[in-house]
């Protein structure tokens, strides 16, 4: 009762939640954590939060500084929701106005010797079953297209290289987007990993059994497996899809030509219509409720 008669204390609250959690560590901070959470109502006021906003935000950002993306990934999650919860939608703190790439995420892979290396070591008995014509339907996996697929996360990462229409970085990054797009088409996915892919956000849990990789596994020996993959599929489509709105919007308004333009848009609306329809193709409640978003926010 005292914050509302006294707002020069409305800070006081979110100062000792931040020297609280200041000198704890990772399993102590889990512990807290639920605590805060409670307590987001009432700190969210028009009294308090505007006063002490900041301080929350600093917080947070320490807090996410210490944990691990890769091992407390449930906890870096319930801290970045807990954010957006008490933030409102027209706070600009979280908002990436100026479009700004993260240029640091850079995805390796496997170099054509280790492809040929792991191409050798298969199973004998895949190698011969392959030759007696029982797995005949079976996509042949070239360093070519291994290759062309993880490099379109080089793209999806560089700021520069792909808004050029003139360049040739432009046409490498159309062939490789539309080979890519053609691969995900023509392998396409098996009954069970289709009802798999229905039945995993679908279930009454909300599909939480279902594992989240924080990045994505790039060896040549799973590339086969991960193509029939509906998550991962899905998301390289989601990342077509937002990319080709970025060049749309960023690099568009730039080019000079006009039959620049038209080839540059009739490039990018290929794409994002490709990317559309590899999303429908995925069953599951999930896939239709993901087209829904995107053809209302794309």
């Amino acid at each position: 009762a005292i914050f509302p008669k006294c707002p020069a204390f409305a800070r006081l609250p979110f100062q000792l939640i931040d020297d609280f959690l200041e000198d704890k560590n990772i399993s102590q901070a889990k512990e807290i954590w639920p605590l805060l959470e409670g307590l987001a109502e009432k700190l969210t006021t028009e009294t308090l939060f505007p006063k002490g906003k900041f301080i929350m935000l600093k917080t947070c950002n320490f807090l996410l500084k210490k944990l691990s993306k890769s091992c407390d990934t449930e906890f870096c999650g319930r801290v970045l929701l807990f954010l957006a919860a008490i933030y409102p939608i027209s706070e600009k703190s979280a908002a990436n106005i100026a479009g700004r790439i993260n240029t640091g995420n850079v995805t390796l892979f496997d170099s054509k010797d280790v492809f040929n290396a792991n191409v050798k070591s298969e199973s004998p008995v895949e190698s011969s079953a392959q030759e007696d014509g029982e797995a005949s339907d079976e996509l042949h996996i070239t360093y070519q297209l291994y290759e062309g697929f993880w490099k379109l996360q080089t793209y999806f990462a560089s700021e520069f290289k792909a808004l050029d229409q003139s360049s040739p970085s432009w046409t490498d990054f159309v062939a490789n987007a539309k080979a890519v797009v053609d691969l995900l088409k023509s392998s396409s996915l098996a009954e069970n990993d289709a009802r798999a892919a229905a039945s995993s956000h679908d279930d009454k849990d909300g599909g939480s059994n279902v594992y989240q990789g924080t990045k994505y596994l790039t060896s040549s020996q799973l590339f086969a497996l991960q193509l029939r993959d509906p998550q991962l599929r899905q998301q390289v489509a989601i990342q077509l899809l937002i990319f080709t709105h970025y060049l749309k919007v960023k690099s568009l308004p730039t080019i000079a030509s006009v039959e620049q333009r038209v080839n540059f848009l009739r490039d990018i609306v290929t794409l994002h219509n490709d990317a559309k329809g590899i999303i429908e193709a995925i069953p599951g409640k999930m896939s239709a409720d993901l087209v829904a978003v995107v053809h209302r926010i794309l």
